[in-house]
């Protein structure tokens, strides 16, 4: 590992349309760049589940308790910026960054 500690920019959700299930993962990655000694890794949901708020609730406290960092406090990002995902799913994932603490990047202000 380079540097003293892990980071993360947050936590990543993916949909199963077809069988209407969730799933979360986490990237990891120390301080190097272009480096043959850096390193990085992945905490993910073993399982596809419907209930997302437990499957998030695992994979921030396993990141957690690991002492990897959370760049600036963290983010809920959707695979393929939510293509397959139902058509709510922005305010149901703007809604769990909210429980968590979490910001959300696709929440947008439209300019009037």
């Amino acid at each position: 590992m380079i540097g003293n500690k892990y980071w993360s920019t947050g936590i990543i959700i993916d949909y199963n349309q077809y069988g209407e299930l969730w799933s979360a993962k986490a990237k990891f990655y120390d301080d190097g760049w272009c480096q043959d000694e850096s390193t990085e890794g992945e905490i993910r949901a073993r399982y596809w589940s419907k209930d997302l708020p437990v499957l998030l609730d695992n994979v921030k406290a396993d990141v957690e308790k690991l002492d990897i960092e959370w760049k600036d406090g963290g983010q809920v990002f959707a695979k393929q910026d939510g293509e397959s995902f139902p058509t709510n799913w922005k305010e149901t994932l703007k809604t769990q960054a909210d429980r968590l603490g979490f910001t959300f990047p696709y929440m947008e202000v439209e300019n009037v």
